[in-house]
């Protein structure tokens, strides 16, 4: 499971993106991190930032090995 955080501006787009702990597989973890990045959800509904406007989602992949 790879956690990742975005910050969403009032626009949809994505300004920032954080990794959570992960296992540790690096290329994966970046390729999380990549889909997010510079990214563009279009212009959300006011309330969407009624608790912030920080989201996460988890990746779920298996182990490489």
């Amino acid at each position: 499971v790879v956690p990742v955080m975005f910050m969403l501006d009032r626009d949809g787009n994505v300004v920032d993106v954080k990794k959570g702990p992960t296992i540790g597989q690096h290329l994966v973890d970046e390729a999380c991190m990549n889909a997010l990045r510079d990214q563009n959800f279009g212009k959300p509904p006011p309330e969407i930032f009624e608790h912030g406007n920080i989201f996460g989602i988890n990746f779920v992949f298996p182990p490489l090995y």
